[in-house]
């Protein structure tokens, strides 16, 4: 993100050690929630992702493979409304996978401000055509809650990491996030933050796991964020 949060990229060049000129992609709306992120699609396409704050979700495609040069292409994702903050990774088998935040009030002007969970879309073809977590599992949220009578509904994910198969284990994502809302003051969006959870997500079955790999199933509720590791 560069002047008024517009996305940049640039090119190193390993053998002369020297970086290219920045290459403007997309307008950034001057918003700094966009978090604009970038993977390779497994045909070479650069992809750079990037949530319109609480409104939707922006990926923008190089015009050729391993390049940053030439007119970027621009599609709104509309399986990512009310999107905040992606987190984009690759999965082995080239499926291409980007976590959000929604914003509920967004979707629903009767939702509480503070209702903001974890969502996620996934794309099999090289991010052309997208699916959310809901379409795919029947869960409403991929992590997340409603109704906490502490009125902490909003989830931050501060880390995702991704650990590709190895020792015998599937391929896995690290997570970690924090609680936030209004806390005894009613429903305020991050008012107060509490607490730091963990778990990871197994891409081959689209479950969650506890850090002592329990199955927490294809959605990480209040009882799963409040029970047993």
């Amino acid at each position: 993100a560069g002047k008024n949060e517009d996305s940049y990229v640039q090119e190193y060049d390993h053998a002369r050690r020297t970086w290219s000129s920045p290459v403007f992609v997309g307008d950034g709306d001057a918003d700094a929630h966009n978090y604009p992120t970038m993977v390779q699609a497994n045909n070479g396409k650069l992809l750079i992702f990037r949530g319109m704050h609480n409104v939707e979700l922006v990926v923008s495609e190089s015009a050729r493979p391993r390049s940053t040069a030439g007119t970027w292409t621009h599609r709104v994702i509309p399986q990512g409304i009310a999107a905040s903050y992606p987190m984009p990774f690759k999965a082995a088998n080239g499926d291409i996978y980007v976590f959000y935040r929604r914003t509920d009030d967004t979707v629903d002007p009767n939702a509480p401000v503070d209702q903001r969970p974890m969502l996620y879309v996934r794309s099999r073809d090289h991010g052309k055509t997208w699916s959310n977590s809901t379409q795919l599992t029947g869960a409403p949220y991929a992590v997340g809650s409603t109704g906490r009578p502490d009125n902490m509904d909003e989830v931050y994910f501060g880390q995702m990491r991704y650990e590709p198969a190895r020792f015998g284990r599937s391929e896995r994502v690290h997570i970690v996030w924090t609680l936030a809302g209004g806390g005894t003051e009613g429903e305020r969006h991050d008012r107060y933050h509490r607490n730091i959870h963990y778990a990871y997500f197994q891409p081959s079955n689209r479950h969650f796991y506890s850090a002592s790999g329990r199955d927490l199933g294809v959605q990480i509720d209040n009882a799963d964020i409040e029970g047993p590791t």
